[in-house]
């Protein structure tokens, strides 16, 4: 039996052992799989296997990153990217470690073949959405970190110089079709007029897109309308998001199984600020459950820090409850005009917060619900001081 290669003892195994098997792999294993034979091929795109996957993958903390997008200076005619991308490393197998360093994926900001000048919209299982940053063109493309992937999506928007174009498009998972979805949402601009269309991508089903025509006036927060980027939050196949044509701060979920939307009135005694220069918003996921963090406020205990309140939508009453108010576990005197915080939360009820700090080494902080307790780690190989554009927690993912 020494001596049989690894493809001789396949077909002596059950199938449902060998599923099993190469569910535990990584992504960037699997797809050296697709070539050897048409049951490995299949079997990868096959829905089942790839929700075992997914779902395997999400019990793995070696297996979860976060990714962080830098800006360069735009003037830099060498540069083909707005951004460079790092990725961190963290699980709780580093728990006691209070240093994490960030590593640059130099292999996406240094490659000719994707468009120029593009910026990260979403992202959802380690898959990311981008689009070019131009207010003439709505090109976006779908990338896998784990399995290098990129797919450019279809342009259906051409731009003949009467408007204005700002194209954003929104990653999904529809959980009747068991398929990623992308919601495209193009605001055109003559002068004071504006509207709105809105279309829909099924990735590898759709050849072109599919226009949605029972859509609210919306149009999400962008890289065009504002530098923050919590603005949208993905749950259980509908995507939360901020609406930057109401000033009233309301909220648009758009379910990707139905393609519908519904609006959302913000939690009471809010102040919708979106910006890092102020006290900053933005929507997360606690709990399973939609999550509104609010103003950043001082203690009252300790004026030297600051905490934010967090608001949580009950779905049964479509209504708000405060649920938590946390105060950081650092002192952010002295740097906070020039401190930009940044908010995401992961699969394990968790919310991580970036701090860059004047004259600092990055901090990251992990706060715990369930536990009510604060994880504080330095960032190194991260550039400072400077303005971070978007924070993700990236899972592996084979599709």
């Amino acid at each position: 039996m020494t001596t049989l290669s690894a493809s001789a003892l396949l077909p002596f195994l059950p199938q449902e052992i060998l599923v099993e098997i190469l569910s535990k792999l990584p992504a960037k294993s699997l797809v050296r799989f697709k070539c050897v034979s048409k049951f490995f091929s299949s079997l990868l795109v096959d829905h089942p296997f790839t929700d075992l996957h997914r779902n395997w993958s999400l019990t793995l903390p070696s297996r979860m990153s976060i990714l962080i997008l830098y800006p360069v200076l735009w003037r830099e005619p060498n540069f083909p990217n707005f951004n460079w991308h790092y990725t961190i490393n963290y699980s709780e197998e580093n728990q006691g470690n209070l240093h994490l360093q960030a590593n640059r994926l130099q292999y996406f900001d240094d490659n000719p073949n994707l468009f120029r000048k593009l910026y990260l919209s979403s992202s959802l299982n380690g898959l990311i959405c981008f689009c070019r940053f131009s207010d003439r063109s709505d090109e976006i493309a779908i990338h896998n970190l784990s399995t290098r992937q990129h797919i450019p999506l279809p342009s259906n928007c051409h731009y003949d110089g009467s408007c204005k174009m700002n194209a954003f498009g929104l990653l999904g998972f529809d959980s009747g079709s068991r398929r990623y979805k992308v919601l495209k949402s193009v605001e055109f601009t003559t002068g004071d007029s504006v509207s709105v269309k809105h279309w829909v991508f099924t990735l590898g089903v759709d050849k072109s897109w599919r226009e949605i025509h029972s859509s609210p006036y919306y149009h999400p927060y962008n890289c065009f309308n504002n530098h923050f980027y919590s603005t949208s939050v993905h749950i259980d196949g509908v995507i939360y998001s901020l609406n930057s044509l109401n000033k009233d701060g309301d909220i648009v979920a758009f379910d990707f199984r139905t393609e519908n939307f519904r609006a959302i009135p913000p939690p009471p005694s809010t102040t919708m600020w979106v910006g890092p220069t102020k006290a900053t918003s933005g929507l997360v996921k606690v709990d399973g459950r939609l999550a509104f963090v609010n103003n950043l406020k001082r203690d009252e205990l300790n004026p030297l820090r600051y905490g934010m309140t967090i608001w949580i939508l009950e779905e049964e009453s479509i209504a708000w409850k405060k649920q938590y108010v946390i105060h950081f576990p650092i002192s952010l005197e002295g740097s906070f005009n020039k401190t930009n915080l940044f908010f995401a939360s992961n699969h394990v009820g968790e919310i991580a917060v970036l701090v860059m700090l004047k004259r600092s080494v990055p901090i990251l902080l992990f706060y715990n619900f369930r536990k009510r307790s604060w994880r504080k780690f330095d960032i190194y190989q991260l550039p400072v001081p400077h303005l971070i554009t978007a924070m993700h927690f990236i899972s592996d993912n084979i599709f």
